[in-house]
């Protein structure tokens, strides 16, 4: 009870900021359906040979649990902003593999980025780059990766690098409150850990987003 009427204490606050602070900071939620391309895969495992996979296959399952998402923090000045992102992206190998007993990213092949974003007419256009934050599970040769290790031993690894690209188009609900759409591609290259190994999980993905988003 007592975070609720914090929360609604800060929200009535923003709410009465004059206009000329409220287009200042903006915060976007959205949720989506991501369509990954087909893509390397590459398994270094020791005292095994490499597995590789011209075409890995993969699907993010959106709306299975842990859910696709993505919520973005921007700081406008006129028509352009920098923006912080964070784009819970999942990844299930789809191949059938003899060796492979279960390969996934799903508590996150996270998509961390710095975007720059210009407003032009009725759409947003943004750009980004950053890291990739990867929660491995993965069972190779009866080899299991325990999820422990990595950033404060929490399972998460720094992995690679990543780059986006979107359009966005939103539709104001009030003054501050507006409907948000996007479209987003994303490449992305990660390096994340097996038990004996390593496995090279690269990315290229069409994001299609909706969502919420509101003026600070």
């Amino acid at each position: 009870m007592k975070k609720t009427r914090i929360i609604l204490l800060v929200i009535l606050i923003l709410s009465s900021l004059p206009a000329a602070a409220q287009e200042r900071w903006r915060f976007d939620f959205l949720l989506g359906v991501p369509y990954n391309f087909s893509t390397p895969l590459s398994i270094e495992q020791e005292g095994y040979d490499d597995i590789n996979l011209g075409n890995a296959d993969y699907e993010s399952k959106p709306f299975v649990n842990p859910i696709y998402y993505s919520w973005r923090l921007g700081r406008w000045k006129r028509d352009s902003a920098w923006e912080l992102e964070l784009l819970h992206q999942k990844l299930h190998l789809q191949n059938k593999l003899r060796e492979v007993d279960h390969f996934e990213v799903s508590h996150g092949y996270n998509l961390i980025t710095i975007n720059r974003a210009w407003q032009s007419d009725s759409l947003t256009y943004r750009l980004g780059a950053g890291i990739v934050l990867a929660h491995p599970q993965t069972t190779i040769r009866g080899k299991t990766l325990f999820e422990q290790g990595g950033v404060l031993d929490t399972g998460y690894y720094i992995a690679g690098p990543t780059l986006q690209v979107a359009v966005d188009k939103k539709f104001p609900v009030t003054n501050r409150l507006y409907i948000i759409t996007e479209g987003k591609l994303t490449a992305s290259h990660a390096i994340i850990p097996i038990s004996g190994g390593q496995a090279k999980v690269p990315n290229l993905a069409l994001h299609g987003l909706l969502g919420l988003g509101y003026k600070f």
